[in-house]
């Protein structure tokens, strides 16, 4: 199993991984540079408002990274000669994840993850990846892409029931 997340959201409310211990959690790792993805984000509302208070949704914006910035940007970075294209300033990055939190009006906490530890640690290589944690806190599933609401609220399902089986045993 991953080492515990521990970071802020961006209310600077402490985030533990571990505090949500029995309950399925979904962890999805994004840019805002990767714009196939804001219709995802935003349908996680969906998924999160149905699931009431059964799962938890975290989004995890790797903004800073080398998988959180368009290639536009990290080509011209690379030709300037710096050492690495996503060196931004955390200033910068926080207020741009702001702004497309509000835009798109997420209703989950939002993380960012500017140095990729997090993303790391759960081997988001591309993006969006997704990991779904069991109620236990054990990596159950990953997948890249995206996926309908449907489709994250029956993987959610399945790994809350996989789990309510393993402790019946």
């Amino acid at each position: 199993m991953p080492a515990n997340l521990s970071s802020q959201d961006l209310s600077g409310n402490p985030i533990r991984l571990s505090s949500f211990r029995g309950k399925p959690v979904l962890l999805t790792f994004w840019s805002t540079a990767r714009t196939n993805t804001f219709p995802f984000l935003s349908s996680l509302n969906e998924v999160q408002r149905d699931g009431g208070n059964r799962f938890v949704i975290l989004g995890i914006s790797l903004d800073g990274t080398r998988l959180g910035v368009d290639e536009e940007h990290e080509h011209a970075a690379h030709s300037d000669g710096e050492a690495h294209a996503a060196r931004i300033e955390y200033s910068q990055i926080r207020s741009r994840v702001e702004s497309f939190v509000q835009e798109r009006k997420l209703r989950y906490p939002v993380l960012i993850d500017p140095t990729g530890d997090i993303g790391y640690r759960y081997a988001a290589l591309d993006l969006p990846a997704n990991i779904i944690i069991d109620p236990s806190g054990t990596v159950c599933r990953r997948f890249i892409g995206l996926r309908s609401p449907q489709a994250i609220e029956a993987m959610l399902a399945a790994a809350e029931r996989d789990a309510s089986r393993k402790r019946a045993r």
